[in-house]
Protein backbone atom coordinates (compact mmCIF):
# COMPACT_ATOMS: atom_id res chain seq x y z
CA UNK A 1 0.00 0.00 0.00
CA UNK A 2 2.76 2.45 0.96
CA UNK A 3 4.68 1.73 -2.25
CA UNK A 4 1.55 2.49 -4.29
CA UNK A 5 1.13 5.78 -2.44
CA UNK A 6 4.72 6.83 -3.15
CA UNK A 7 4.28 5.80 -6.78
CA UNK A 8 1.18 8.02 -7.06
CA UNK A 9 3.00 10.93 -5.46
CA UNK A 10 5.91 10.69 -7.90
CA UNK A 11 3.49 10.39 -10.83
CA UNK A 12 1.95 13.68 -9.72
CA UNK A 13 5.44 15.19 -9.62
CA UNK A 14 6.09 14.12 -13.20
CA UNK A 15 2.69 15.36 -14.43
CA UNK A 16 3.02 18.73 -12.72
CA UNK A 17 6.72 19.13 -13.55
CA UNK A 18 6.94 20.44 -10.01
CA UNK A 19 9.07 19.82 -7.00
CA UNK A 20 7.75 17.76 -4.11
CA UNK A 21 9.46 18.07 -0.77
CA UNK A 22 9.57 15.78 2.22
CA UNK A 23 11.65 17.23 5.00
CA UNK A 24 12.80 14.37 7.18
CA UNK A 25 15.15 16.70 9.05
CA UNK A 26 12.41 19.15 10.10
CA UNK A 27 11.88 19.04 13.87
CA UNK A 28 9.10 21.44 14.82
CA UNK A 29 9.28 20.60 18.52
CA UNK A 30 13.02 21.22 18.87
CA UNK A 31 14.07 23.60 16.06
CA UNK A 32 11.32 26.10 15.26
CA UNK A 33 13.55 28.45 13.29
CA UNK A 34 14.65 25.73 10.85
CA UNK A 35 11.15 24.33 10.59
CA UNK A 36 9.45 27.65 9.83
CA UNK A 37 12.20 28.52 7.34
CA UNK A 38 11.54 25.25 5.52
CA UNK A 39 7.82 25.97 5.38
CA UNK A 40 8.45 29.43 3.96
CA UNK A 41 11.03 27.77 1.68
CA UNK A 42 12.94 30.86 0.60
CA UNK A 43 16.13 28.89 0.05
CA UNK A 44 15.28 25.44 -1.23
CA UNK A 45 18.86 24.54 -2.14
CA UNK A 46 17.86 23.67 -5.70
CA UNK A 47 20.90 25.21 -7.35
CA UNK A 48 18.57 27.51 -9.26
CA UNK A 49 18.88 31.27 -9.57
CA UNK A 50 15.33 31.72 -8.33
CA UNK A 51 13.73 32.77 -5.08
CA UNK A 52 10.97 30.24 -4.67
CA UNK A 53 8.19 30.20 -2.15
CA UNK A 54 6.41 27.03 -1.25
CA UNK A 55 3.10 27.26 -3.12
CA UNK A 56 1.11 24.64 -1.27
CA UNK A 57 1.40 22.32 1.72
CA UNK A 58 -0.64 19.11 1.70
CA UNK A 59 -0.55 17.22 4.97
CA UNK A 60 -2.46 15.46 7.68
CA UNK A 61 -3.20 17.35 10.92
CA UNK A 62 0.18 18.06 12.50
CA UNK A 63 2.52 20.92 13.40
CA UNK A 64 3.30 21.52 9.73
CA UNK A 65 -0.23 22.66 8.91
CA UNK A 66 -0.32 25.00 11.90
CA UNK A 67 2.96 26.63 10.89
CA UNK A 68 2.04 26.90 7.23
CA UNK A 69 -1.38 28.31 8.15
CA UNK A 70 0.19 30.86 10.47
CA UNK A 71 2.69 31.81 7.77
CA UNK A 72 -0.19 32.28 5.27
CA UNK A 73 1.00 29.48 3.00
CA UNK A 74 -1.85 27.77 1.14
CA UNK A 75 -2.47 24.48 2.94
CA UNK A 76 -4.67 21.45 2.36
CA UNK A 77 -5.33 19.51 5.58
CA UNK A 78 -6.43 15.88 5.32
CA UNK A 79 -8.51 15.10 8.40
CA UNK A 80 -9.43 11.78 9.95
CA UNK A 81 -13.10 10.92 10.29
CA UNK A 82 -12.80 11.41 14.07
CA UNK A 83 -10.56 14.46 13.87
CA UNK A 84 -9.50 16.86 16.58
CA UNK A 85 -12.20 19.27 17.79
CA UNK A 86 -10.46 22.46 16.65
CA UNK A 87 -11.13 21.70 12.98
CA UNK A 88 -14.89 21.49 13.57
CA UNK A 89 -17.28 19.40 11.50
CA UNK A 90 -18.71 20.29 8.11
CA UNK A 91 -16.30 23.13 7.42
CA UNK A 92 -13.90 23.44 4.53
CA UNK A 93 -12.13 26.47 5.98
CA UNK A 94 -10.42 26.97 9.30
CA UNK A 95 -11.54 29.43 11.95
CA UNK A 96 -7.89 29.61 13.05
CA UNK A 97 -6.35 30.20 9.62
CA UNK A 98 -9.27 31.33 7.42
CA UNK A 99 -7.22 32.62 4.47
CA UNK A 100 -4.70 29.85 4.09
CA UNK A 101 -6.14 26.46 5.15
CA UNK A 102 -8.63 24.29 3.30
CA UNK A 103 -9.98 21.26 5.16
CA UNK A 104 -10.71 17.85 3.64
CA UNK A 105 -12.69 15.51 5.90
CA UNK A 106 -12.85 11.74 5.64
CA UNK A 107 -16.47 10.73 4.98
CA UNK A 108 -15.99 7.40 6.78
CA UNK A 109 -13.35 5.94 9.05
CA UNK A 110 -10.19 4.90 7.15
CA UNK A 111 -11.62 6.21 3.84
CA UNK A 112 -8.52 7.80 2.34
CA UNK A 113 -9.52 7.13 -1.26
CA UNK A 114 -12.40 9.61 -1.13
CA UNK A 115 -10.31 12.31 0.51
CA UNK A 116 -7.39 11.85 -1.92
CA UNK A 117 -9.78 12.13 -4.88
CA UNK A 118 -11.24 15.32 -3.43
CA UNK A 119 -7.76 16.80 -2.91
CA UNK A 120 -6.77 15.79 -6.45
CA UNK A 121 -9.84 17.47 -7.94
CA UNK A 122 -9.26 20.65 -5.92
CA UNK A 123 -5.59 20.72 -6.89
CA UNK A 124 -6.45 20.25 -10.57
CA UNK A 125 -8.89 23.19 -10.41
CA UNK A 126 -6.31 25.32 -8.61
CA UNK A 127 -3.69 24.53 -11.26
CA UNK A 128 -6.05 25.25 -14.15
CA UNK A 129 -6.64 28.73 -12.73
CA UNK A 130 -2.89 29.34 -12.50
CA UNK A 131 -2.11 28.12 -16.04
Amino acid sequence: MQEALYSNIWNVKIILTSYLYDWNDAAPLTDLDNFSAQIKALDLDLDLDLDLDLDLVISIDNATVHFSGALSTDTFVLLLYNHEWRWENNRTDSVWYPHSIKLFHQKAEADWKNIINEVSDTLAKKLSIIS
